[in-house]
């Protein structure tokens, strides 16, 4: 065997545990349709852009704790992280807990969660507890995750769950050092993230791929603190996430993401924190947005007509940015919806250029927006306009997620397929 070939055999052999970013979505779906355990993914190093560049990150401490910041000049679209969660929580497995069972077993716990118990978290810790006491080495994997010192506790407020729910938790802390078992709480409180696997998409909600939704702890991509105006992206496929640069960042500037959901970042900090895993304290009233899904599934019920006019009274008083955008996008619904294409590719429009103006660089759900955008322009005889407003799409979605017509095809397949569906000449 030649050189060259031994070299080529030695790369593929370290990229065996791998697969591309198809098989990952592929593996994805599979999953999700298989089995109700939380998911343990392949990493997709096998597409390039998906590997996370060398010497990018350089992680500094500051008188608050650690952060991020970029070691050298760095394009959109640098992949800077992509891990796999050291553990991840499924919403259907905190949905499915009954009240009849006490075993502390974190893969059996079962009680009723009600609202603001912490049940997700706390299923988290008990998980991680577990997987401690079964292999000691894994606390390692928590040493640079906050708080990581006595002193960092000490100005933490306690963490708080169900009374039910906490007797399990501190039967499980208990097997734990007692250093560690006062930290793991708060780990998991200000570490912890919510993963949608194609959150952003239309279609996600009747996809097979929600049931992949929860929560998950990840340990390299804490170093990256919060900003309102993030230059780093980040997308789940189950318990993988990647996090790639949304715009150019130049040596030495902090690396920074978004703690809350991107519609939420024009709008005051109160209503940022309403909605925050971690509960900061804003000064201020909460401010929630009143669109949640609740109020957009009882829009969807009623008749396109009565939709239009509770949506024009709700925007009347609506005060926050993300409310304003997604009654937006359910006034272009509605409005597709009675058949009229032209006033619904209008707002669509609208919807598309507000994001792109207030949402961070490249946001998701630019190119979310952007599809349904262009399908409302074809169907209301604007093919050109259509047609970039989808190549704008493609743009900001090979920033965010990653290159290639064909993932970007992939990925939107079912959502050009939404009524009304995208037609063949847009495609072309």
């Amino acid at each position: 065997m030649g050189r060259v070939a031994r070299r080529r055999s030695a790369k593929r052999r370290r990229m065996r545990p791998y697969t591309t970013i198809d098989g990952l979505l592929r593996a994805a779906r599979r999953h999700a349709l298989q089995s109700t355990a939380a998911p343990s993914l392949p990493l997709p190093f096998r597409t390039p852009q998906l590997r996370p560049a060398r010497n990018a990150v350089r992680v500094v401490r500051h008188l608050s704790g650690l952060g991020a910041v970029a070691a050298k000049d760095l394009p959109a679209g640098t992949t800077l992280v992509c891990e796999k969660a050291l553990a991840m929580v499924l919403d259907a497995q905190v949905d499915s807990i009954t009240e009849d069972d006490t075993d502390t077993n974190p893969n059996k716990v079962h009680y009723i969660p009600s609202g603001g118990d912490n049940a997700d978290s706390a299923l988290l810790i008990l998980r991680i507890a577990s997987r401690i006491n079964e292999e000691p080495s894994f606390v390692e994997e928590l040493s640079m995750l906050f708080p990581r010192t006595d002193d960092d506790l000490s100005k933490l407020r306690p963490w708080s769950c169900a009374p039910h729910l906490r007797s399990l938790v501190d039967a499980a802390l208990s097997t734990l050092d007692d250093s560690l078992a006062k930290r793991l709480p708060h780990i998991v409180r200000y570490n912890a993230v919510s993963c949608e696997t194609g959150g952003e998409l239309y279609s996600h909600a009747t996809s097979s791929e929600a049931l992949l939704s929860g929560i998950a702890l990840f340990r390299d991509s804490s170093v990256f603190n919060h900003s309102n105006e993030p230059n780093v992206a980040r997308w789940h496929c189950g318990d993988v996430v990647c996090f790639r640069t949304n715009r150019a960042v130049a040596a030495g500037e902090a690396l920074t993401v978004s703690y809350v959901a991107s519609p939420l970042l024009p709008d005051p900090a109160a209503a940022r924190g309403a909605l925050a895993h971690f509960d900061f304290v804003a000064d201020g009233e909460e401010a929630s947005p009143a669109v949640d899904a609740e109020a957009q599934a009882q829009l969807m019920m009623l008749s396109p007509s009565e939709r239009l006019a509770t949506i024009a009274q709700a925007e009347a008083a609506a005060s926050l940015f993300a409310d304003r955008l997604e009654l937006t996008i359910q006034k272009a619904a509605a409005l597709q919806a009675s058949g009229d294409a032209g006033a619904a590719a209008e707002a669509w429009l609208t919807a598309v250029l507000a994001a792109s103006e207030w949402l961070p660089p490249n946001d998701e759900q630019v190119a979310a927006i952007g599809v349904q955008c262009a399908k409302a322009l074809a169907h209301a005889d604007g093919l050109e306009a259509a047609r970039a407003v989808l190549k704008a799409a493609y743009a900001s979605h090979s920033i965010s997620f990653g290159p290639g017509v064909r993932l970007f095809a992939r990925r939107y397949e079912a959502d050009l397929l939404l009524p009304p569906e995208a037609p063949e000449e847009l495609l072309i």
